[in-house]
């Protein structure tokens, strides 16, 4: 859903008062985010054309497909064009950008609606025209350009509830593997939760989204002393792991794209005892992450 600014930026500050040397990516983070309170639920939703209806969307959910397999989403040129001169703003901050010739803005014009459809190929393809940039900052331009877009079509699916029925580990809007998920306050029920299109759903708690592995309902989780509200969730089968928030235990409901960014501690334990992070697209060069890490 989209974020209320005040609120957010009040969250932002919390997180820089906690890791004060991840100051500059939270606050750039923030200010992303920020962006998409900026968008009304009518300006995102007006150049989603052919949106699904209930029949369609409860069809593919049924038959075992997400939402936008084999689509793309018909996002208008000028909301495209708006998100990301704001993006592009906020970049600036941090790097030299220079697209007089806008080669910058056409790729991410071109390549908004299908970001669930892109692999390293079309990464590269994509970055391919980032006139010696590090590869991170066109990544990082189509990402929060698109995600308003992709969250306002995850909230259109959701109204029909059909999501409540989706057992798979990827998302059920867009198909991409969870990039994180929390424990609900009141059970401990495990949700995922993707990273694109902000869509969350139930997963047993001790399976592995990743693989299918008979031995999948034998993953585990650990978290680091005096800070049970994070976990990590490991696969044994597949060596992936999964940061979690306890919301329990936390006593909150964070920002999970903030909560993710401000944890790479846990992804250098989670690497250090010799497992990897899920395989989805390069969001997880997007984000959570304050070293730039080339798409190869």
């Amino acid at each position: 859903m989209s974020v209320d600014s005040a609120s957010l930026g009040q969250e932002v500050r919390a997180y820089e008062e906690q890791h004060p040397e991840l100051k500059s990516v939270l606050s750039a983070v923030g200010r992303f985010l920020s962006v998409e309170s900026r968008f009304s639920e009518e300006e995102r939703l007006f150049g989603l054309r052919d949106l699904p209806q209930t029949e369609e969307i409860t069809g593919r959910m049924e038959g075992g497909r997400f939402v936008l397999q084999k689509r793309s989403l018909n996002i208008p040129q000028k909301y495209v064009s708006r998100a990301f001169r704001e993006i592009r703003e906020i970049m600036a901050d941090f790097y030299a950008i220079t697209d007089e010739k806008g080669i910058l803005k056409k790729q991410v014009g071109r390549f908004a609606g299908r970001v669930h459809r892109l692999g390293l190929k079309e990464f590269n393809v994509f970055t391919s025209g980032s006139q010696g940039l590090p590869k991170i900052v066109p990544l990082v331009l189509l990402y929060f350009t698109a995600r308003p877009f992709y969250i306002s079509f995850a909230e259109h699916v959701a109204k029909t509830g059909a999501v409540t029925g989706w057992t798979s580990g990827c998302c059920p809007v867009c198909g991409q593997a969870p990039l994180t998920a929390f424990l609900r306050a009141e059970d401990g029920a495990r949700f995922l939760a993707c990273g694109l299109c902000d869509t969350t759903w139930r997963f047993p708690r001790l399976a592995c989204p990743f693989c299918d592995s008979p031995e999948r309902a034998k993953a585990r989780s650990f978290h680091l002393p005096g800070d049970e509200g994070r976990r990590v969730y490991v696969c044994e089968h597949c060596k992936t792991y999964l940061k979690t928030v306890d919301l329990g235990k936390l006593g909150r409901k964070p920002n999970l794209l903030l909560e993710y960014v401000a944890t790479p501690h846990l992804d250098r334990l989670a690497k250090q005892s010799g497992y990897v992070p899920p395989d989805n697209l390069p969001l997880t060069l997007i984000l959570g992450t304050t070293e730039e890490t080339p798409v190869n």
